[in-house]
């Protein structure tokens, strides 16, 4: 990324999200055949940084075998208080680290 780029997010972060207008620009990890089907975790959001989805994008798939995942970058559809989508996002990240702690604790049991 450009540094231009970088000092102009900089300038618009608000609690770690991105904010364009009061929307939020979140990051979404989508399993689309998952999602699709009303399966469970066939979506995991919001996350603040494209490296938040990115390391659930790889707990998902380590945990779903089979599933394909990919990273979006969204736009909230209303505008948004940030200090609430931290606390959404934290929800978010508690959920896909406790997929990855029982699946460091299967790994390890076996």
């Amino acid at each position: 990324m450009s540094n231009g780029y970088r000092a102009r997010i900089a300038n618009q972060l608000c609690n770690g999200f991105e904010m364009q207008a009061g929307h939020a620009v979140v990051w979404a990890v989508v399993c689309w055949d998952a999602q699709g089907a009303g399966e469970e975790r066939g979506m995991a959001r919001p996350f603040s940084t494209e490296e938040k989805a990115q390391w659930a994008k790889g707990v998902l798939a380590a945990h779903y075998p089979g599933r394909e995942y990919v990273v979006v970058r969204q736009l909230t559809e209303k505008p948004v208080d940030p200090e609430r989508m931290v606390v959404f996002e934290g929800w978010a990240v508690e959920d896909i680290g406790k997929l990855e702690l029982a699946d460091k604790y299967k790994a390890w049991s076996e």
